[in-house]
């Protein structure tokens, strides 16, 4: 009897301590990468960019999925390819580096992306480190409640103006969830 109970106080201590480290490495996922981040300086390179905590994560929607780490930027455009990327802030442009952009400029910073938060609307922004705005990802913070339930979302921007609140799908923390609520409506926001 003893034995019995021993086994299953052991089962539920294992369990829960599973989830709970399975819920924390999830709100501290960091998208795994063996690309080397650049001496700072080099390039135009201000450092890596710290990401805000509420944006780190594993996001869905009904196609694919993106984890966003600390520093990192990793996007899945199928089951089999994707793209990792680093983050960095960007203190030079290119006209500033006092030289022309070579091919061999751009080869090195292919995973480089400059990275931005805006705090008053809420969004990070992810660009290509040498093109001009335009050409890169835009993700807002919303939440929404449905049924009672309070539901984090990443409404994902197209436009080369954020301010346009133009976006192409809304992402969600689990694909169950992105199924569900891909068709609903965010204030404020127009599915383009």
């Amino acid at each position: 009897m003893k034995l019995k109970k021993l086994i299953k106080l052991t089962t539920i201590a294992v369990v829960s301590f599973g989830f709970y480290t399975s819920f924390q490495n999830n709100s501290n996922v960091e998208a795994k990468t063996t690309l080397k981040f650049p001496k700072k300086g080099r390039l135009g390179n201000g450092g890596k960019f710290i990401v805000p905590k509420k944006f780190r994560g594993t996001w869905y929607d009904k196609t694919g999925k993106i984890i966003i780490g600390k520093s990192t930027y990793k996007v899945f455009s199928s089951k089999d390819k994707s793209e990792s990327h680093i983050l960095l802030k960007r203190v030079k442009y290119p006209k500033d580096f006092g030289f022309k952009v070579s091919e061999k400029h751009i080869k090195e910073t292919k995973t480089w992306l400059r990275a931005y938060y805006y705090k008053k609307t809420d969004y990070v922004n992810f660009l290509w480190w040498y093109r001009n705005s335009g050409f890169g990802d835009t993700y807002f913070y919303r939440t929404k409640t449905i049924n009672h339930k309070k539901i984090k979302m990443l409404v994902v921007g197209i436009d080369q103006d954020p301010s346009t609140k133009n976006y192409s799908t809304i992402m969600f923390k689990s694909k169950k969830l992105a199924l569900k609520y891909s068709h609903i409506h965010i204030k404020g926001f127009r599915k383009w």
